[in-house]
């Protein structure tokens, strides 16, 4: 899907390519980043939200179905159409490189994106919403927020909120 996120963050790189200032990572602000030194997640939670977040970046996928990988993916229906008519979407896909379980709904995630041969080394999390991993709408809302590009439900904190 050329659809992905990957193209937020893919514009996030291309541009802070062009930058003589360094570029801002989208990781949360340090009151709120991922814990590392949390114990590594199970097998079963790591492939999942390795699949949750492959799946939601790959140039491959759909905008649908990126959307159903998505915390509150029906919300940003309109956003994903959007950022995968974006040209970095094309070759987009991210790398999971690490899964840490911080509770029985929620993980922090270390990746990398991809796109057009530059990487964007990333934290964020995952959410266990339904039954299902899925990549956090707050760690989409974050790329978003760097490509200056978040729609308004990125706004609404019970959006973004990490389940307890």
């Amino acid at each position: 899907m050329r659809r992905m996120l990957v193209l937020a963050a893919a514009g996030v790189v291309l541009s802070a390519c062009g930058s003589s200032t360094p570029a801002a990572s989208p990781s949360p602000s340090s009151s709120d980043a991922p814990v590392t030194s949390q114990p590594t997640a199970s097998a079963q939670t790591t492939a999942a939200v390795t699949e949750a977040y492959t799946r939601f970046f790959s140039s491959r996928s759909t905008a649908a179905q990126s959307q159903t990988v998505l915390q509150h993916g029906p919300k940003f229906a309109k956003t994903l159409e959007a950022e995968a008519s974006k040209t970095s979407a094309a070759t987009a896909s991210a790398t999971v490189q690490a899964v840490r379980q911080t509770g029985p709904n929620v993980a922090t995630v270390a990746f990398t994106v991809t796109s057009g041969g530059l990487e964007l080394p990333s934290s964020g999390w995952a959410v266990r919403e339904g039954g299902r991993w899925k990549v956090a709408a707050k760690t989409f809302c974050n790329l978003l927020t760097l490509e200056r590009d978040a729609p308004s439900v990125c706004d609404d904190g019970s959006v973004t909120a990490l389940p307890s």
